[in-house]
């Protein structure tokens, strides 16, 4: 469930209307989106036309705590598999990385996106390295897979606010120079907070960079806010986020994000390794 509140997040931020209250509501989740829009204007809300291009059970989920602190009563949906989300433009399919209470596969992102046009700017690892399912040794260099970490086991300031995820500006400088300074810095990013084991490969991260006008800062004010979204996600929940191996790392493509960090994508799963000692 938390994923789906995660992913709703970079649906959520957009600053467009689209006007659908009242009397364009289609479910009472769009109907108690317009009455708290209407009689509490200090609840935060997403704009009219994100929360629509949303289908019913992530609108349940963007709305139910503010619903209930308005006093309505909304009833769960039944299955998230019989509601399809309606299409809107420029409405972005790519997931951002899984909350700690998901199952361990990975996030896919959704058909309907065309692959990014920005080549991986990143070395693959070279095949003399020899590659096994939990760790990749090259040369006098070790890398173990990272599998995600408790509470207990990172730092106590790693859920604090001031751990951000902050990009630098996009200025139109070479997308491929600054996708691969903002990788390294989501994965560093992700490994604080013990999600090391949740990320997304280089290609879904490319994708959401080409779905977002990052020269307004959107890319980099929705990876920030999911990022705060996932610090909140990892407090109620402090266990082992979990972390599955990859199956066939021999046919993997691994790359060199860092000398002390390879990232390998085995069919749109990401496997990051990072050096020992």
């Amino acid at each position: 469930m938390k994923k789906l509140i995660a992913s709703s997040i970079l649906l959520s931020l957009s600053t467009s209307t689209f006007g659908f209250c009242p009397d364009s509501a289609t479910n009472p989740y769009e109907s108690a989106y317009c009455k708290i829009a209407a009689e509490h204007t200090n609840i935060p809300l997403p704009s009219e036309r994100d929360f629509q291009a949303n289908n019913p059970k992530v609108q349940y989920l963007l709305i139910k705590r503010h619903a209930k602190k308005a006093g309505i009563a909304l009833s769960k949906p039944q299955s998230l598999n019989k509601a399809k989300p309606k299409p809107r433009s420029r409405v972005v399919k790519t997931n951002p990385p899984p909350s700690p209470s998901q199952s361990e596969s990975q996030p896919v992102i959704n058909t309907t996106i065309t692959s990014s046009a920005v080549a991986i700017p990143f070395e693959t690892i070279s095949p003399r390295c020899q590659r096994h399912n939990t760790r990749i040794t090259c040369n006098d260099l070790r890398y173990q897979l990272q599998r995600g970490r408790s509470i207990a086991q990172i730092t106590d300031t790693a859920l604090a606010s001031n751990n951000q995820l902050l990009f630098p500006t996009y200025q139109g400088q070479s997308k491929s120079s600054y996708l691969k300074q903002t990788y390294a810095l989501y994965l560093e990013k992700m490994r604080s907070i013990g999600l090391d084991s949740k990320t997304m490969t280089f290609s879904k991260f490319a994708s959401a960079f080409e779905n977002y006008d990052a020269s307004q800062g959107l890319f980099s004010e929705r990876f920030s806010t999911m990022f705060d979204y996932l610090k909140r996600d990892r407090r109620n929940a402090p266990g082992h986020p979990g972390g599955s191996a990859p199956q066939n790392i021999a046919k993997a493509q691994c790359y060199q994000v860092q000398q002390s960090m390879v990232v390998c994508d085995e069919k749109g799963s990401n496997y990051l390794f990072v050096a020992e000692g």
